[in-house]
């Protein structure tokens, strides 16, 4: 009996510990199959690349020398522009005086602009005359003889040389005064005018 009760103990244990071995098979398969496949292998890495072949050095550029600047001269003192200034005014030439001579001309008073230009001259152009010698013209003498003009000299700096003359514009005068000449120009400074009378030029001669 013993061995019976001990058999039936065995039986029992067997009985359930069956269910439990099945099911632990079972889950057993299940996990297996649940189980995820292995990762596929990772590819290979690309190649490394090929490393660029070095290239020398640029040379160094050589710098230029700078070109040295040209030497300035000292300007000069202030005793040099006083020597020159000294030596200058010792070179100084004086203008000599011009010639000068008295002389009676016989002629006519004119307005030597419109002489020159024109060749106007006489009572046709006594009106004009007058109006250049108002408006500031010197007037001047032609010569009766050789046409020579002499123009009308002041006194004084400033002076008029016309007011004792402008009277006689366009009229045949005899004058008497001081002629000076430089580089081809003549004046008069006259001393006196009157006018011209044939008859007593007659019997001056």
């Amino acid at each position: 009996m013993r061995l019976s009760k001990a058999a039936f103990t065995i039986a029992m244990l067997l009985a359930l510990a069956i269910p439990f071995l099945a099911l632990a098979q079972t889950s057993g398969g299940s996990a297996g199959a649940a189980q995820p496949a292995a990762p596929a292998p990772a590819k290979a890495a690309p190649a490394p690349a090929k490393a660029a072949p070095a290239t020398a050095p640029a040379p160094a550029a050589t710098a230029t020398p700078a070109k040295a600047a040209p030497a300035t001269t000292s300007a000069p003192t202030s005793a040099e522009p006083a020597k020159a200034a000294a030596k200058s005014k010792g070179k100084e030439t004086t203008t000599p005086n011009a010639s000068a001579s008295s002389k009676s001309i016989v002629g006519e008073v004119i307005d030597p602009a419109c002489w020159v230009i024109n060749g106007a001259k006489g009572e046709a152009h006594r009106d004009c005359a007058l109006a250049c010698a108002k408006a500031g013209q010197t007037l001047a003498i032609l010569e009766r003889k050789t046409n020579k003009v002499y123009i009308l000299a002041s006194s004084r700096p400033g002076e008029d040389p016309n007011k004792d003359v402008v009277d006689y514009c366009g009229k045949a005068v005899t004058v008497t005064g001081k002629v000076f000449t430089r580089g081809g120009l003549a004046a008069i400074r006259i001393a006196s005018i009157e006018p011209y009378s044939a008859s007593a030029a007659a019997v001056k001669k």
